[in-house]
């Protein structure tokens, strides 16, 4: 039985107001749902939360409760990495299974909480191997393992009822791959075409050419989160590798790999990679299919395929490139990739140019080749950004800072729901004084108002219970412009730094995010940079985001200009959007299964 995020909360909470009655008072609830326990507490979202306040002056909590340490707690490496943080921030961390809080300076203690931590990683790979093996032998008998139809199929009802009892009451019935006669004869030309020594882009291109929809296009409803523009060359290149179109269907063509999230730092625990899998270990069943083309033109129409690269380039290595992963396309919004050209003059120069036409080589409206020189981009922005602390623009750069700072208290949930309960505590009091000046009777009030006062002394006293000093002290004009101009400010430390990698991270700092747009006409040299401030909420950094600025959540400002480079190019630049961007709901995926792992803790409050 699938168990729902709501009864996986109301248990977990059964279970910690039971441990907590009589001795601590929950104050708020924390449920961390659609992440892996897997995920370590400082990547998660709120998780991570918790343990950023767990240094604040403004703390009102004292401890936290967790339901299942099973769920708290994936490894035992996060056991050992919780335990010391809550010990060193004087929080306590209750359990069921010890009956109160945990003794940090106690080995029976720290013994079961590690065999927690081990219990639960187990229990995610006993989960993984069984899934995997079931569907192993799924795929032996025929069935069809769920997802999107490949292009060029459609799924279609078997009769069959569905081995779920449950699902079968409601009707539901197995589904098999069928021919699509709208599209399963594209997939045979591209076969064809391919067997004539035609290449993936120029398939692509030609598929563009004569308006056949794209997989995306052609089928919408299952592929809203795809632009549909044009052919991909890596579209084409995944329909002729796909056994199924002779026939054949293959299982785990892929497998998940865990990669360590930081080398430096195995304690942030793993993310999953989507690898290629060895055709040693796939599950190859045949005559469940119906083909498209014929084994022999299937595999005439196959590439040779290289031995897989070992190793490769540390992704912490540093970069040559100043503005890698800041620079985007303004037509497409893809990341424009850094390339270095040597010159004759045995001088290297660093271009960054967009790759969408050599992936989507049908798609005219995208110029075929668009690039630009580091070495016109620098200047530039280097120039505007010393624009912000110069005599003319620092009273502006100034009152934006004062404005970001006017907005830096951040209320809790626990405390914003406490100022709603005063509030209607208070609102029903008064209704109840205006009654009784009316004339009605106190007695027939008197139970409201009993209930009503208790309700508004428990709600001053967790909003009183917030130190002074939960936000920080107010910049003044002076403090700022002592900053700004300290060792030349911002001028100052572009002039510094010398390596591409430090002026990089520099960039990421300030929040910079930079749009290049080719144009025909350059305006004049006064008009090159029209630089703007303003003020904006920090986006919330995704779990995968290292660069985030330590004080963005206080004094966050948005950076806009928009200009033009020395030879015609539009060169604009921005912060993110006024509002935190939508973080699709994460879940994680074994073996094909969406499992969703849910996690609770209440905050404690000692009475």
């Amino acid at each position: 039985m699938q168990q729902s995020p709501e009864d996986s909360l109301a248990w977990q909470v059964s279970l910690a107001r039971s441990l907590a009655a009589g001795r601590a008072e929950i104050i708020d609830i924390i449920h961390e749902t659609d992440t892996s326990r897997s995920v370590p507490w400082a990547r998660r979202h709120k998780a991570s939360r918790l343990l950023a306040e767990l240094y604040s002056p403004g703390r009102i909590w004292d401890g936290i409760i967790v339901g299942e340490p099973q769920r708290a707690f994936g490894s035992a490496a996060q056991v050992q990495d919780i335990l010391p943080r809550l010990a060193d921030g004087r929080a306590e961390l209750w359990v069921p299974e010890v009956g109160g809080p945990v003794d940090p300076h106690s080995e029976a203690h720290d013994l079961l909480l590690n065999l927690f931590g081990g219990l639960s990683k187990a229990e995610r790979r006993r989960l993984q191997t069984r899934v995997k093996a079931a569907k192993q032998a799924q795929v032996q008998t025929g069935r069809f393992q769920g997802g999107r139809p490949p292009y060029g199929y459609r799924l279609e009802p078997t009769g069959i009822p569905h081995p779920n009892p449950e699902k079968a009451r409601w009707g539901a019935q197995l589904h098999r791959l069928a021919e699509d006669p709208g599209t399963s004869p594209w997939v045979r030309q591209i076969f064809a075409w391919r067997c004539e020594g035609d290449g993936f882009g120029t398939i692509a291109a030609k598929l563009d050419e004569l308006n056949v929809a794209c997989p995306s296009a052609a089928d919408k409803r299952r592929n809203p989160h795809r632009s549909a523009r044009a052919w991909g060359v890596t579209t084409v290149k995944a329909i002729v590798e796909n056994p199924r179109y002779k026939g054949v269907d293959a299982y785990g063509r892929f497998r998940k790999e865990e990669r360590l999230y930081d080398r430096d730092d195995p304690s942030a625990g793993y993310v999953n990679k989507l690898v290629p899998a060895e055709e040693a270990t796939w599950v190859l069943v045949d005559g469940t299919i119906p083909p498209l083309v014929t084994p022999e033109v299937w595999e005439a129409s196959q590439v040779p395929k290289m031995a897989p690269r070992r190793g490769g380039r540390r992704t912490d290595t540093p970069s040559r490139y100043a503005l890698r992963g800041l620079l985007f396309c303004h037509l497409c919004g893809r990341i424009m990739q850094g390339n270095t050209l040597s010159r004759a003059s045995e001088r290297s120069v660093h271009h960054y140019r967009c790759a969408y036409r050599s992936q989507y080589p049908g798609d005219i409206a995208h110029p075929r080749s668009l690039a630009v020189a580091e070495a016109r981009i620098l200047p530039v922005l280097d120039a505007w950004l010393g624009q912000l602390f110069d005599p003319r623009h620092i009273e502006n750069t100034i009152e934006a800072v004062l404005a970001a700072d006017r907005q830096t208290e951040i209320v809790g949930p626990a405390i914003a729901r406490a100022e709603r309960d005063a509030a209607d505590a208070r609102a029903r009091l008064e209704r109840h004084a205006k009654a009784i000046s009316a004339g009605i009777d106190p007695v027939v009030l008197l139970d409201e108002i009993r209930g009503a006062q208790p309700d508004l002394a428990k709600a001053e006293s967790v909003v009183s219970a917030r130190s002074p000093r939960a936000s920080t002290a107010p910049l003044t004009p002076w403090a700022i412009r002592d900053i700004l101009l300290r060792h030349e400010g911002l001028v100052g430390l572009l002039r510094d730094v010398a390596e591409p990698h430090e002026r990089r991270r520099l960039y990421a700092e300030l929040g910079l995010r930079l749009a290049y747009e080719r144009r025909g006409e350059a305006e004049k040299a006064e008009e090159l940079v029209r630089p703007s401030l303003s003020v904006t909420v920090a986006p919330r950094a995704t779990p995968w985001s290292n660069s985030a600025c330590r004080r963005s959540d206080v004094h966050d400002l948005r950076l806009a200009a928009e200009g033009l480079v020395p030879g015609g190019e539009s060169l604009s630049q921005s912060r993110g959007e006024k509002s935190e961007p939508s973080v699709p709901p994460r879940s994680i995926t074994r073996c094909g299964v969406r499992r969703k792992t849910e996690f609770a803790a209440a905050l404690t409050g000692y009475r």
